[in-house]
């Protein structure tokens, strides 16, 4: 689990670092009153950026164990987790209902 943290956390730290080039070379190729040579140029570097570091390819992960399936977005954490803690009554409003 470990290494899956240490790999999320540098994938992540990878794109924060592409975001803004990758937002600007995207409205450049866009942008249909620039010529189109420049939008030509942008296209091009936009493909020499790395693959990995595209926010679709990051994935969200549950904060105690680190799957990636079932996974909630609201409270961050995987459906296992969730019935657990709700069971035992520590996430505040959430209550097992009996008929």
């Amino acid at each position: 689990m470990k290494k899956l943290a240490r790999k999320d956390y540098k994938n992540r730290k990878k794109n924060v670092k592409f975001v803004k080039t990758y937002k600007i070379l995207k409205s450049f190729s866009k942008n249909y009153y620039l010529t189109k040579n420049t939008r030509w140029n942008a296209n091009l570097t936009l493909t020499e950026l790395p693959k990995n570091q595209n926010k679709n390819r990051l994935v969200n992960r549950c904060i105690f164990t680190y799957r990636k399936s079932a996974f909630r977005q609201l409270y961050s954490i995987s459906r296992i987790v969730f019935l657990k803690l709700a069971r035992q009554n520590q996430i505040y409003g959430i209550k097992k209902n009996v008929w």
